[in-house]
């Protein structure tokens, strides 16, 4: 079994039970610390976590060895154009780019709802 750390609460005031809001980038850096130590090798992440693909990119130790997997954008229409899948292609390399890294090791459709939509096979097409 391979286990991953989700990122939301760190771009947002993410959890029906969270007080204390987003995670500082303090405790960013130590949470990753031990997540690594312990073995953790999985970072799931989105674009529409707020901030959290900034906060990884600067946080995220070089020779960890993590993993990152990131999401598409939501795009909730009833049909997909190629114009979405363009926007979908340019949301990705932008999560790189915050991301602070060359290649992700996934990309996870986030609303998979979106697949099934007129068009919906524009997301694979590049």
């Amino acid at each position: 079994m391979k286990l991953g750390l989700g990122t939301v609460q760190f771009g947002l005031d993410y959890g029906i039970s969270n007080r204390d809001g987003r995670t500082s980038e303090k405790e960013v850096a130590a949470i990753l610390s031990i997540a690594s130590r312990q073995g953790i090798r999985i970072i799931d992440t989105a674009a529409l976590y707020g901030t959290s693909e900034e906060v990884l990119g600067r946080t995220l130790p070089k020779d960890a060895g993590f993993q990152i997997v990131t999401k598409t954008p939501q795009f909730a229409k009833n049909k997909i154009s190629g114009a979405e899948a363009s926007i979908l292609e340019e949301t990705f390399y932008k999560s790189l780019e915050r991301l602070r890294i060359s290649a992700a090791y996934g990309l996870l459709i986030h609303h998979a709802a979106d697949l099934a939509v007129e068009g919906g096979n524009h997301s694979a097409d590049w």
